[in-house]
């Protein structure tokens, strides 16, 4: 039984542990570079008189089909030095700054595209306490927060497995399987642990708590956590091979499997197209 849980909470998860490997290489290997340059467009755009600029920006955001960008918060309303509107949208997908010449009735937007490992970084920190007036992305977060509890699942399942079966006797893609799981345990337990803290703030003492330095080693990057990411992908293919060894397991976890790759790869491939 403990078996089939952990064959089945990985495939479940598939998905979503590929990204958070891709999020843990992506913060080792993308470059400490300075932003681009920004793409410029220019947009008609004429709202209806006797809108609240709040009114104006959700006009806007509709304008430039940003449903990525819902809801717009407060931040993202402001103004520049000639006192002109300026809107400035941040989404998965990256940065819409928008200044709004109302003489000209127009929308002049810088347009900032993030690269595919800061799209998936986005969304491996998006979670169930995350509010989106986009439907993929709500679906998306309330997904990635099972997949992050899952994520603990899967360490402790395994560990009992271990204790129970310690088989002297393994394929070399189990025991590959087997060490690099054991040996980055604790680090990717600590990554899960500062994980579900900084998706839910007010857990274990709040703002300013004990475990703030924590999150902030979370977010360093750098050697380690291109380390962990690869490994998670290595005990993802290695997990994978072991559930198809499995003849008997190989139907309903492809059922599972299909699923999986196409709700959640489908959302990451569809917010990022579209």
């Amino acid at each position: 039984m403990l078996a089939k849980i952990h064959t089945c909470a990985g495939l479940l998860t598939f998905v979503n542990l590929a990204i958070f490997g891709a999020a843990g290489v992506g913060a080792a290997l993308e470059p400490r570079s300075p932003r681009a340059a920004p793409q410029t467009e220019e947009w008609a755009f004429r709202p209806e008189a006797g809108l609240t600029e709040r009114q104006i920006a959700e006009r806007a955001v509709e304008r430039l089909h940003l449903p990525l960008a819902t809801p717009v918060h407060d931040f993202a309303i402001q103004h520049d030095a000639a006192g002109r509107l300026v809107l400035d949208f941040y989404h998965a997908n990256g940065r819409n700054r928008a200044t709004f010449l109302a003489a000209e009735g127009r929308l002049r937007v810088e347009v900032w595209r993030a690269s595919l490992w800061k799209y998936l970084g986005t969304l491996h920190v998006t979670t169930g306490v995350f509010r989106s007036g986009d439907s993929r992305m709500q679906f998306w977060a309330w997904y990635n927060e099972f997949a992050m509890w899952c994520l603990l699942a899967l360490m402790a399942s395994g560990v009992a497995i271990w204790l129970r079966t310690r088989p002297r006797r393994r394929h070399w893609v189990r025991r590959l399987h087997f060490y690099v799981a054991v040996a980055c345990l604790p680090i990717l337990l600590f990554y899960v642990v500062t994980a579900i803290r900084m998706a839910h703030r007010t857990w274990w003492g709040g703002a300013g708590s004990w475990m703030q330095p924590l999150n902030s080693w979370h977010r360093t990057g750098g050697v380690v956590s291109g380390l962990v990411g690869l490994a998670i992908w290595i005990i993802g293919a290695t997990g994978l091979w072991l559930w198809f060894e499995k003849r008997g397991d190989r139907r309903l976890g492809g059922v599972v499997l299909g699923l999986t790759v196409s709700i959640a790869g489908g959302l990451a491939v569809w917010m990022r197209i579209g």
